[in-house]
């Protein structure tokens, strides 16, 4: 798969399912299995962004932005357990606040970890992943992006 190609899920059954993902927010390494977030970094100051942007909002600067692959693995930093869900969101879901390595924190939606008090505590490594957060009007689950506690052993 090339760098900038979107990434493209299917499923074979009566509805069939083709989600793509936006390429500026994922890429696709050769050396991983999964995709990872896409970011960029100031070269002036350091300061890490998410979504990928084209100005460092700390410095100003316009010259010094370059792409990043971000960490795949974070801290859960604090987490609830939604009950009454958005049309399309089915209850009940944990949805957290993810920091990474470089710093950032990230909303996301937290899968694979019911019953959800016995599996999930604040300062537990989680892991990226992409999974089915909804389910749009035609009744096709919607992909995006989603954090499961981590399964790497250190």
């Amino acid at each position: 798969m090339k760098k900038d190609q979107p990434v493209v899920m299917e499923e074979t059954h009566e509805k069939a399912l083709r989600i793509i993902f936006n390429p500026e927010m994922f890429v696709q390494p050769l050396s991983l299995e999964k995709p990872v977030l896409r970011g960029s970094r100031c070269r002036e100051c350091g300061r890490t962004y998410f979504p990928k942007r084209t100005i460092c909002t700390d410095c100003r600067s316009d010259e010094n932005m370059e792409e990043v692959p971000l960490s795949r693995y974070g801290q859960l930093y604090c987490y609830t357990v939604v009950y009454a869900a958005p049309e399309g969101f089915i209850p009940p879901y944990a949805f957290g606040l993810v920091v990474l390595p470089e710093g950032l924190r990230l909303f996301s939606i937290i899968q694979d970890c019911e019953p959800f008090d016995a599996r999930l505590k604040i300062g537990m490594e989680v892991e990226l992943d992409f999974g089915a957060i909804a389910r749009n009007e035609a009744g096709q689950d919607v992909y995006n992006y989603v954090f499961k506690p981590s399964r790497r052993r250190e």
